[in-house]
C-alpha cells in the first residue's frame, strides 16, 4: 500500500512542482500590481491619516470619498455640456437646467427623465456645500458616501453609456 502511494506521489511531483512554481509567480505579478496601485492612492491615504488626526477622525476616508464623488460630479455636467456644445459659465444651478434641456433637446431624452436627473444634481450639489464647506461639523457616513459613489455611477451611466 505504501509503495503504491510513493508511485501516485511520484507521478504528480512534476505537477506539484508546476503548480509552486506557477502560483508564486502569480503572487509575485499580484503584489507587484498591489505595489502599482497603492502608488497612486498613497498621497490620498497620508492626506486621510493628517486629516484624521487633526480633526479627531472627522475628515476621514468617507468625507473623502463624498468630496470627491460629488466635486466630480460638477466636472461631469461641464463635461456633458461641452460635448452637446452648451456653455458652462454660472453657476451650477443654471448649467444643469441648460443641461436638461439640451437633454431633451440635442439628446432626445424624455422630460420627465431629464427632469429627474436634473432634480437630484441639484440636491446632491446642496449636499456637496454642507460635506466641502461643513464636513467637521456633519461627518459623511460608511453609507453616504457610498450612496454618492452609486450616483456617479448612475450619473456617468445616463450621460455617456457607460455600465
Amino acid at each position: 500500500m505504501v509503495r503504491l502511494l510513493n508511485e501516485k506521489l511520484k507521478r504528480i511531483e512534476p505537477l506539484m512542482t508546476i503548480f509552486k512554481r506557477g502560483y508564486e509567480s502569480y503572487k509575485k505579478v499580484l503584489e507587484e500590481d498591489i505595489k502599482r496601485r497603492y502608488v497612486v492612492v498613497e498621497p490620498i491615504m497620508g492626506l486621510i491619516e493628517v486629516l484624521g488626526r487633526v480633526t479627531s477622525g472627522r475628515l476621514d476616508e468617507n468625507w473623502t470619498l463624498s468630496t470627491l464623488v460629488l466635486a466630480a460630479l460638477e466636472n461631469v455636467v461641464n463635461i456633458k455640456l461641452k460635448e452637446l456644445r452648451e456653455s458652462i459659465g454660472g453657476k451650477f444651478p443654471g448649467r444643469v437646467s441648460r443641461l436638461k434641456e439640451a437633454l431633451i433637446k440635442k439628446a432626445k431624452w424624455n422630460e420627465r427623465e431629464a427632469s429627474d436627473l436634473a432634480r437630484r444634481l441639484r440636491g446632491k450639489y446642496e449636499e456637496r456645500n454642507v460635506i466641502i464647506h461643513g464636513g467637521y461639523e456633519n461627518p459623511a457616513t460608511r453609507e453616504a458616501a457610498l450612496e454618492d459613489l452609486e450616483f456617479l455611477k448612475y450619473v456617468l451611466k445616463k450621460l455617456f453609456k457607460m455600465g
